[in-house]
């Protein structure tokens, strides 16, 4: 972060998902917090990032290859890749979608909107990792 915002303005914003607030993640954003701002964010809240429908665009990628990705090295390959190929109508599809959203959201005060979001958090599924990839 230090070095996207030297000044140490920067707002950092993540969804609360298990793997961002493990006891690790933590600890890091802890030991960071001068760098910039934690932006804080209802847990499970899907409907407010456009982003977790662009991380399921590319599970359906990944999860499409043959053979599917076998090391660290091949997703992170598979993943640029993935993100190289989406259009800009999908990335401006996702943004527009905020409105709706958050009309669903306020509609539901607060609970459940009908936004969802997929399995993209279990994309490791298909790869076989080398314990030893640094």
């Amino acid at each position: 972060m230090a070095i996207v915002y030297p000044a140490n303005d920067g707002v950092f914003q993540q969804d609360n998902a298990t793997c961002h607030v493990s006891k690790i993640v933590r600890a890091w954003f802890e030991g960071h917090d001068e760098e910039f701002q934690l932006l804080p964010w209802p847990p499970n809240s899907p409907d407010f990032n456009p982003c977790e429908n662009l991380w399921e665009h590319l599970d359906r990628h990944i999860r499409q290859k043959d053979p599917p990705p076998r090391n660290l090295h091949e997703l992170r390959d598979a993943l640029l890749f993935s993100w190289s190929q989406m259009s800009v109508a999908t990335f401006q599809a996702h943004i527009e979608s905020m409105t709706s959203r958050l009309t669903a959201v306020l509609a539901a005060r607060g609970g459940y909107s009908g936004y969802e979001i997929g399995g993209h958090n279990n994309v490791t599924r298909l790869c076989i990792i080398d314990e030893n990839i640094t």
